[in-house]
Order: structure tokens, then C-alpha cells, then sequence
């Protein structure tokens, strides 16, 4: 098997890989919720993101953490009453005014100067999302491109959508490297024909992919052990 080139672009994930989904508790519990609703709510957007396009049916994000967000506040009588679009407005204006994870700028800096293209590719939104989050921490001006579902048409792990970051590059999907802390992205990307990187955020999650799945190219504890493995490629 030929050597893997080394890549010429840094595709990353947004929530959970750049800042924490959990950014948005402080907003759920001033919606009568528990902050341990996030992470019910989150893995409810995301498999029913899942299983539509799988079946063929593409709705964005935030049709799907408007309804979940909405069945959560009608489950729990103490919750507040506001509508699900204008509940999921705030939680998703908290997402875009939080910070990024203490060792992502200076890693983020580290990459671009050492002449890696970075490229944001998120299930949620670039605009609403990714570009205030990234401004407000200082590295935009280090990112080419921020990209997002709703352009490609596809969620992630369906391969279209790692298809549609690669081909917005210019490049082969070897070229191209996922960064991510979720396996199932990270899975979904190697599947696709481009590299994968594996940022292992939380000890629960597995540090490989199952037996039998394709294997990250690189994984890491953190965005500077990454910047480092990446310095040495």
C-alpha cells in the first residue's frame, strides 16, 4: 500500500471537536431544563439528522433541534413555555458566543503557519455558528473556508458531504485530512477517500475505531499533541 501523502488541508469538526456542545447549559437552565439535557438533545439532533438522510430525506440542523428542543421543554412542566423556534434560537445563540476549547487557537495558529489549508465542516451552521465562534476567539483569518450541511445538502457521515469539502478545496480526498472527536466522523471520512485525525476529548470515548473499521491516520489527546504530530508529517 503506498505511503499516505501528507495532507494539503484540515477539514474540522465544530462542536464538540473545536468548542463544547455544552455551551449551551447555561442556556437550557435558564429554560427550566436540566444541563444534563444537552447531551439527550444533541444525540437526538444528530440521529434523526442521521436516519433521514440515510432515508433519503435532507432537513437541517436546526429543523431538528428545534423539534427536539420543543418535545424536552413539553416533557418537563417546570420548563418554560416559549415556542421551540424561539427556545432553539437562544440555545444556538449560546453556541455562538462560546469560547474555544484553551488549546485550540494556538494549535489552530501553529497549523495554518505551517502551511496547512483549514476548513470548517459543520452539521450545524457556518454562518450562524462557526464564523462568530471563530472570530471572537481570534483565528477566522486562519481558516479558508467555513462550510456547513445546508451548502452540501448532506449531513455528515454521508459521503457527499466530505465530497463537497473536497471538491470546494480543489483537492483529491487523499489531500484532504477530517479532524474530529467523534469516531462516527472521523469513520465517516475515511470511508469517503480522505485521512483522519482523532482528537480523543473525553476517556469514555474509544482511543481506535472498532475492529474491522479503516484506522485514523493520527490520534491525539489534544489539538497540541495534533499540532505537533502534524509538524512531524
Amino acid at each position: 500500500m503506498a505511503a499516505l501523502p501528507r495532507p494539503k488541508a484540515l477539514v474540522f469538526d465544530l462542536n464538540g471537536t473545536l468548542f463544547p456542545a455544552e455551551a449551551a447549559a447555561a442556556q437550557f437552565r435558564q429554560l427550566g431544563l436540566p444541563s444534563s439535557a444537552v447531551d439527550l438533545w444533541f444525540s437526538r439532533v444528530l440521529r434523526d439528522g442521521f436516519a433521514a438522510q440515510l432515508a433519503g430525506s435532507f432537513l437541517p440542523f436546526r429543523h431538528w433541534a428545534g423539534y427536539h428542543l420543543g418535545c424536552l421543554l413539553a416533557a418537563h412542566p417546570q420548563a418554560s413555555k416559549l415556542a421551540g423556534e424561539e427556545a432553539v434560537q437562544r440555545v444556538l445563540g449560546a453556541w455562538a458566543t462560546a469560547d474555544l476549547f484553551p488549546d485550540v487557537p494556538p494549535a489552530l495558529r501553529d497549523m495554518h503557519a505551517g502551511g496547512y489549508r483549514l476548513c470548517v465542516l459543520t452539521n450545524g451552521s457556518a454562518d450562524a455558528v462557526a464564523r462568530p465562534v471563530l472570530s471572537k476567539a481570534g483565528v477566522e483569518g486562519c481558516f479558508e473556508k467555513l462550510l456547513d450541511i445546508n451548502m452540501a445538502n448532506a449531513w455528515k457521515p454521508s459521503p457527499a458531504s466530505y465530497a463537497y469539502a473536497v471538491q470546494q478545496l480543489g483537492l483529491t480526498p487523499e489531500e484532504v485530512m477530517m479532524v474530529a472527536s467523534h469516531p462516527w466522523d472521523v469513520h465517516g471520512a475515511l470511508q469517503a477517500g480522505l485521512q483522519g485525525a482523532y482528537v480523543q476529548r473525553n476517556a469514555w470515548e474509544p482511543h481506535l475505531m472498532p475492529a474491522g473499521c479503516p484506522q485514523p491516520r493520527l490520534v491525539s489527546r489534544d489539538f497540541a499533541e495534533l499540532a505537533d504530530q502534524l509538524a512531524k508529517l
